[in-house]
């Protein structure tokens, strides 16, 4: 199955990404992709981790950039989007956000639990108890995202693996609930490979949690979470296979009209 469409583009307005947005079109347009959305870490009015974010400041810029790209390369659809952190009292600066600016869809994502990151590229000093205590809250506030209803995919699912590969079956326990809440608030999730070209070897969600959200009919929506544009669309042939063999289909994915997969 091919996917032709990628949703999760970070730029270098964040702050640690690389590459110009043109850039990232031109990959896409040689990648042989027909859509692609731009969903950078969205700005946080209160001053909320300004050090992986671009400033509000700069999200004029962000807008009208995309939307210049769109006018400039007719040939491949081009989506505005944000990906946007879900943290205690987020609700007020994303509702604000997305009702100044023309923003197509929103990816729903937790980076950071009490100021520990979650994609922490050292061991986090947490005991079996709080490590425990650390995946429940991660699910409880991608929960919290899901039910504010500001989404509209939860993006790259169970990402707490990324430290705690030890603790799936935890992971994929808490996973099942979120699922049921996705699925009752009519929401997408996001099929994000960028677990393929680090940590854990394999993509977000896993297999297994992927197959619950097929058995539930949840559509999903596919990103490489690109920090550079020679990652547009990487490892999209295995995602492509994933979703053939839990037989997604491709369709319109509503409200937000993405190119995405629900299942047959």
């Amino acid at each position: 199955m091919k996917i032709e469409s990628d949703y999760h583009l970070h730029t270098s307005y964040c702050g640690h990404a690389t590459g110009g947005m043109r850039q990232y079109v031109e990959a896409a347009i040689q990648a042989g992709l027909s859509e692609i959305g731009f969903s950078d870490h969205a700005p946080a009015a209160d001053g909320w981790d300004p050090a992986h974010r671009m400033p509000i400041g700069d999200f004029d810029r962000y807008t009208r950039e995309v939307l210049d790209l769109r006018a400039a390369y007719p040939e491949i659809r081009i989506r505005l989007g944000i990906e946007a952190d879900i943290y205690p009292g987020f609700e007020k600066n994303l509702e604000t956000l997305v009702s100044a600016f023309p923003v197509e869809y929103v990816l729903g994502s937790v980076h950071f639990i009490d100021g520990l990151p979650v994609f922490s590229k050292e061991e986090l000093p947490l005991n079996p108890d709080q490590i425990r205590n650390f995946i429940g809250t991660y699910f409880d506030r991608l929960a919290c995202g899901v039910a504010s209803r500001l989404f509209h995919a939860v993006g790259h699912l169970d990402v707490v693996k990324w430290n705690f590969t030890e603790h799936q079956n935890l992971i994929e326990d808490h996973s099942a609930g979120l699922l049921a809440a996705v699925k009752k608030a009519d929401m997408a999730i996001e099929l994000n490979t960028s677990g393929l070209r680090k940590r854990p070897l394999e993509m977000y969600p896993s297999d297994r949690i992927l197959s619950e959200a097929c058995r539930l009919g949840i559509p999903v929506i596919p990103g490489s979470d690109a920090h550079s544009p020679e990652q547009v669309g990487s490892h999209f042939s295995e995602a492509g296979s994933a979703l053939k063999n839990l037989n997604y289909r491709s369709a319109k994915i509503l409200p937000m009209d993405l190119s995405g997969f629900i299942p047959s």
